[in-house]
């Protein structure tokens, strides 16, 4: 897989299919309950399929954002995908 190949952007679907994502940078099934359907999801897609995630909720300082959850699919780590998630979130 090439990262230039990935594809970032919005995440708007049901965010229990994503779960299996979130549990590799969160291990407590409780405090992932309390904060996976917050704040904004990105998606990283190389073809159909999501290979990686972040998520940034609103801290309580106005305009300021706080990346509370972000993982990257074993198969493809060290490839980029989480740096281009992160320029990506910056950006916007």
């Amino acid at each position: 897989m090439n990262v230039d190949d990935v594809r970032v952007r919005p995440y708007t679907g049901d965010r229990d299919a994503l779960r299996p994502l979130f549990e590799l940078a969160e291990d407590s099934p409780a405090q992932l309950d309390g904060y996976l359907h917050t704040g904004r999801i990105l998606v990283a897609h190389n073809g159909p399929d999501v290979i990686g995630h972040l998520q940034l909720v609103d801290a309580e300082q106005p305009g300021v954002v706080e990346l509370k959850n972000m993982a990257v699919r074993a198969d493809v780590q060290g490839l980029g995908v989480g740096a281009l998630l992160v320029r990506t979130a910056v950006d916007r």
